[in-house]
């Protein structure tokens, strides 16, 4: 373990010396967040209160206009952290491809070191700073939410949101050092990073809400943890001001509205229950960490 920690702390010192780093990831944040509120928001949030109008005319509509922006807005929030978990851990990882092109990793293989304990020690590097960088997300996320006229996450749900975040930080750091292991250059790297950045919104139906995409890519889309781990985070997020939102309202109908907006997930006709949706995140980083301790070890042998 300490052999890890040494390279952890290594690994971190590395990625936090570009400063850059840093600031880009928040700042893109911010501008996901913006962005989604101005484009998504709008539509989302009158095709809701036209909804409520049509189960109820006589419902109040500025306070409902009001509960659906919030709704909404933490819908966005949720989808962002999905987002972040990604793709800040994919470029945390990323330091392996400079410790290869600076042939500083050859250098380590040297040392009497499993070849498991670099793939921990990058992945761990990933975990804790991304997991860093998403809380950070949550406090400014929060700020928005209640200047917007909204309420901060309770106690116990904000427990909830941050042990869903420390699984799925680390589904996706070890997914993106399996990626990493297969990238030879910064620019392939670099490539492959926005790939990853463009398609992980769609994937986890963040773009576009899953009740929005054709059948066959929604059905595909369910069996992925990207999904899983966004729905997880928006039926924490959305649980209360949603309440207050579908106060009075159909059963059917609310169950409707989160399968649209993928806060409830069906395989078929059988709704994924929370605990389901976090086996299958949980699942799937074994699966990745399992799979590049084995290329290591391949890798290593094949190196002899």
């Amino acid at each position: 373990m300490k052999q890890i920690g040494s390279l952890i702390k290594r690994n971190i010192q590395v990625y936090s010396r570009d400063r850059m780093n840093i600031f880009s990831s928040l700042f893109t944040m911010i501008i996901i967040v913006v962005l989604m509120t101005v484009f998504l928001g709008d539509s989302a949030t009158s095709s809701i209160t036209s909804l409520l109008k049509d189960v109820d005319p006589m419902r109040d509509a500025a306070q409902d206009k009001l509960n659906a922006t919030l709704y909404i807005l933490n819908w966005i929030v949720a989808g962002i952290l999905l987002v972040n978990s990604v793709t800040i851990s994919f470029a945390v990882v990323g330091i392996m491809i400079e410790d290869k092109e600076n042939n500083k990793l050859n250098s380590m293989y040297v040392a009497p070191m499993k070849r498991s304990n670099f793939v921990f020690a990058y992945v761990l590097t990933g975990f804790i700073v991304t997991f860093i960088m998403c809380l950070l997300t949550i406090a400014f996320s929060e700020i928005i939410i209640v200047a917007s006229g909204g309420a901060m996450l309770s106690a116990i749900q904000l427990l909830k949101v941050i042990g869903v975040l420390a699984i799925t930080v680390f589904v996706f750091s070890s997914f993106s050092f399996l990626c990493v292991l297969a990238v030879k250059s910064s620019s392939s790297f670099s490539h492959l990073g926005g790939l990853i950045g463009t398609l992980v919104g769609f994937l986890a139906a963040i773009y576009i809400p899953i009740g929005g995409l054709p059948d066959s890519v929604g059905n595909v889309i369910k069996y992925l943890p990207t999904l899983s781990g966004s729905s997880l985070f928006r039926e924490l997020f959305t649980k209360d001001i949603g309440a207050k939102l579908f106060s009075g309202v159909p059963a059917d109908v609310v169950n409707e509205v989160n399968k649209e907006f993928g806060i409830s997930l069906y395989y078929g006709n059988t709704e994924a229950s929370f605990l389901l949706r976090l086996l299958i995140l949980m699942v799937s980083g074994i699966i990745f960490l399992g799979i590049a301790i084995a290329i290591m070890k391949r890798k290593h042998l094949a190196d002899r």
